[in-house]
Formats: structure tokens, sequence, C-alpha cells
């Protein structure tokens, strides 16, 4: 059963499905932050997440976004600090306008020490 009376466009139809498999996981159930339905669709970059050291059985949270920029601010983040601590979660899936993306590259930048 769709959660949407409409059926989906094509395109997005494997967002479509990750919303509803976050939905029927947790149901009723509720977590920090966790975003409403229509949040969900209006929301212009959204993230599901698996708890770090989780099987993908395991149910995956959802975080909203206005750009991209806030995955990169994480994905680099955990470059300077995995060492400190692991991430308490990992990237499971991320969508842009309901398209999926997938992160393909990163790049580190090396500058000479001036101050030696």
């Amino acid at each position: 059963m769709s959660l949407l009376r409409n059926p989906p466009k094509r395109d997005n139809r494997v967002f479509l499905d990750e919303l509803e498999k976050h939905e029927r996981a947790w149901g009723s159930e509720s977590y920090t932050g966790r975003p409403n339905l229509s949040q969900i669709m209006s929301a212009k970059v959204v993230a599901f997440w698996y708890p770090s050291g989780s099987d993908d059985d395991m149910h995956t949270t959802i975080t909203l976004h206005k750009t991209l920029d806030d995955i990169h601010d994480y994905v680099t983040h955990l470059v300077w600090h995995t060492k400190e601590r692991l991430p308490l979660v990992r990237l499971a899936k991320l969508f842009e306008n309901q398209h999926e993306v997938k992160i393909t590259g990163v790049k580190v930048v090396f500058e000479r020490d001036r101050n030696r």
C-alpha cells in the first residue's frame, strides 16, 4: 500500500520506497527530531541513516536539510575526527529533490604549514 493517493512518478520511486519502509518500520514510535510525512515530502534534501555498528536490518532515521552542504560537512567532519570516536550514524541513502544521489568522491586538499 502506497503512502500517497496519487501514483508516484517513476523517477522518485526509490525515494518513496525508502520512505515507506521507514514509516512501516517506525509506525507510531518516534525518535528525536523525527520529521512528519509532510516535512519529508517537501524537503529539498532527505538523508536516511543507520546507527553505526548495526546491520542494515536496523530501522533508519531521517534528517532533513536545505542543501547537500550539511552532508558534505558531516563527511568532512568524519575525516578529521574519526580517531577521536566512531560516528554515531552512517549514511544509508541520500536524496535531493526526491532523487537519489551518491557520494562519488572525497577530495583532501593539502597545504604546506607556513609556521614551520
